[in-house]
């Protein structure tokens, strides 16, 4: 009689994968959240997560129980893997509603403010070092956006600038809260994601669930795979390489974003959409910089 040994995952950084792995992320993020703008004029935004968690959630159900790799189901770090699927679900939806009261444009551009919380949270919540270095290009980036939603040209409202900054905030908290799930497989991270999502979302439906048209389900569907292999490989990318190295790749969001603003809206961004970007990008890579030079010393 033999036995199968099951051994922990363990993970290997290799950069460029990681690369790859962020630039399709980041691409079909920009994707779900297009067709999510879309969407809503006809479906409520939870009803849009709701089957985007569901979509997501069965092929990978289906890829554990038909490969037999149960032990995919086991978590090492439960409280971090619950937490990070409780706040992933509500920053989705969140993220979702900030798209549909601003352009793509401006809301990725104030999205891009994640990278700059990430370390003020590491300061105050893992009393983690943070330099006046770093803390200059935070309040630097911050100032930036401040200074340029008041400009002509942003055609934002102050309610949809708050939500993509509160949605900035969640994504941030998931920055944080990967930092303690490298040794967990991206297929248990996105399976408990998605699962949670399904049932977070799935408690509402009764009441506001509407019957979609064929059109609708398409795009219902289409949101589900998007995000669903978006969540697979940022987790992955993030496993492979350093922030580092995949941070700068969510600025390739802002080109697919203005793309999409553009060819489906009609919408050409303003100047001060992409002065907001250079000030906010400068600061973010200057902080990525800083991180890095703190690993390395």
């Amino acid at each position: 009689m033999s036995y199968e040994i099951k051994t922990p995952y363990v993970h290997i950084d290799i950069p460029l994968r990681a690369i790859g792995l962020a630039l399709a992320a980041y691409f079909l993020l920009t994707l779900m959240n297009m067709i999510a703008k879309l969407l809503v004029e006809d479906h409520h935004i939870l009803e849009i997560a709701f089957y985007r968690n569901l979509i997501s959630v069965l092929p990978l159900l289906g890829y554990i129980l038909m490969t037999r790799q149960h032990h995919l189901f086991k978590t090492q770090k439960p409280k971090a893997l619950a937490a990070r699927a409780i706040v992933g679900t509500i920053s989705l939806v969140v993220t979702f509603w900030a798209f549909t009261l601003l352009p793509m444009a401006e809301t990725t551009v104030l999205l891009f403010t994640a990278t700059l919380i990430i370390p003020a949270l590491a300061y105050f919540i893992l009393h983690e070092k943070v330099g006046i270095h770093r803390w200059s290009a935070i309040i630097i980036g911050f100032l930036g956006v401040l200074a340029i939603v008041g400009l002509k040209g942003f055609s934002g409202t102050w309610l949809g600038i708050g939500v993509a900054v509160s949605a900035a905030l969640m994504h941030a908290s998931l920055g944080l809260l990967l930092r303690f799930m490298k040794t967990e497989s991206p297929v248990t991270v996105t399976f408990y994601f998605v699962l949670t999502g399904t049932v977070m979302t799935g408690i509402c439906m009764p009441f506001i669930a509407s019957i979609p048209t064929v059109y609708s389900l398409f795009l219902l569907i289409c949101t589900g795979i998007a995000g669903g292999i978006a969540q697979f490989c940022l987790t992955a990318a993030i496993k492979y390489a350093p922030i580092a190295v995949t941070a700068p790749i969510s600025y390739t969001g802002l080109v697919w974003a203005t793309i999409f603003d553009i060819v489906i809206w009609n919408v050409v961004p303003g100047w001060p959409v992409f002065a907001g970007a250079f000030i906010v990008i400068s600061a973010n890579l200057y902080v990525i910089y800083r991180e890095h030079k703190k690993i390395k010393g």
